[in-house]
Parts: C-alpha cells; sequence; structure tokens
C-alpha cells in the first residue's frame, strides 16, 4: 500500500482574491511556478480543483459545496480549454463570478501515475458526500492502486465549504443552461 501525501497550492494564493472572467490561463501558471517554485513539468502531473469564490456555491443533491470540477494532469493546456469554454459561459451568467484554483503534485514511489488515482479518489468522496459529480464533471474516476492517505482531512479539505467562509446562496442550472445536462449526468442514483 502506497503512502499518499499531498499539499493543495491556492491559486491565487491570496485568500481574499480570486481569478474572473479576464483571467488568462498563463496568469495562473506564472502564478504556480512563480511564487511555489513548480516546474511545467510538474504540471504535467498535477490535480487540481476549481472553486468558486464569494457568496454562492452549488447546490447539489445531498449539501453545497464551492467545488465545480476536479482535473489532473496538463494543466496549461486544460485550463487554457476551460477558461475559453465552460468557465467564460458560468462566469457570463453569474454577476461577481469569482474562482479559484487549488493545485497539488501528488508522487508516489514506483507509481508515475499516481496524480490520476487521486483525481479518483477525490471524484469518489465528492460523490459520496455530495451526491453527484462536480458541476463541470462527466465522469466517476476509477481508482487503480491502493493508497493509504496520511492527512484524509487535508486531502479532502478542498471538497467543502473551507472554514470561516459564509456563502449566501446554493444555486443549481436550470435547463437552459449548457451545464444543466453535465449537471444532472453525475447525480448518483
Amino acid at each position: 500500500m502506497a503512502l499518499l501525501s499531498v499539499r493543495w497550492l491556492r491559486l491565487p494564493r491570496d485568500p481574499q482574491a480570486c481569478f474572473n472572467i479576464d483571467t488568462r490561463p498563463i496568469d495562473i501558471l506564472r502564478e504556480a511556478t512563480g511564487e511555489h517554485g513548480v516546474s511545467r513539468a510538474d504540471l504535467a502531473r498535477s490535480v487540481y480543483t476549481i472553486r468558486l469564490t464569494g457568496p454562492v456555491v452549488i447546490a447539489y443533491p445531498t449539501g453545497s459545496s464551492p467545488l465545480i470540477y476536479v482535473g489532473e494532469g496538463n494543466l496549461h493546456g486544460r485550463m487554457s480549454s476551460h477558461v475559453r469554454t465552460w468557465i467564460r459561459d458560468l462566469a457570463q451568467t453569474q454577476a461577481d463570478f469569482g474562482w479559484s484554483a487549488h493545485i497539488c503534485l501528488p508522487r508516489v514511489r514506483n507509481n508515475a501515475a499516481a496524480y490520476q488515482d487521486v483525481e479518483a479518489l477525490l471524484l469518489q468522496e465528492f460523490s459520496a458526500r455530495y451526491g453527484a459529480l462536480p458541476l463541470a464533471n462527466r465522469q466517476l474516476e476509477y481508482v487503480y492502486g491502493t493508497h493509504q492517505i496520511e492527512d484524509e482531512e487535508h486531502f479532502y479539505s478542498v471538497l467543502g465549504i473551507g472554514r470561516g467562509r459564509r456563502p449566501k446562496w446554493a444555486i443549481a442550472p436550470c435547463r437552459s443552461h449548457p451545464l444543466h445536462e453535465r449537471f444532472h449526468t453525475g447525480v448518483v442514483a
């Protein structure tokens, strides 16, 4: 059994700051590589989450969470795609839309694909807690290795609202929104 230890890096680093509709993916990568000393090669095997900031969270079937996406690998290309497509669409429908990214670089001896298992573990735990996949995820991933998580509270801390945060609204996409179908595809029956 492999020991999984992760440290989440929040981008932007300042907890009071957030990205917005004008954020360019290169800004995100510059902050990750500059302030945190992460190389572009490291980001190829990273796991990242995208979370809403501000007073709004998503109303999932069995609870509310600001988490809207869990992804892995090729951070530069994937984040560019997200910002150009569904993040832009979501931002255009929400006043004061802001988001943050959390990144971890899981490494396990003799397992170069451990980052894929971390993504799967996060999606499975989220699904168990909230009754659905995060808003923009399409499919539940599967864990192929056996892992012992060093600090479960920290490992899963990106899934929930977090300490000190007091959202005012929990919302879900209506039928007329492009994310409606994707949101309801991930509902766990």
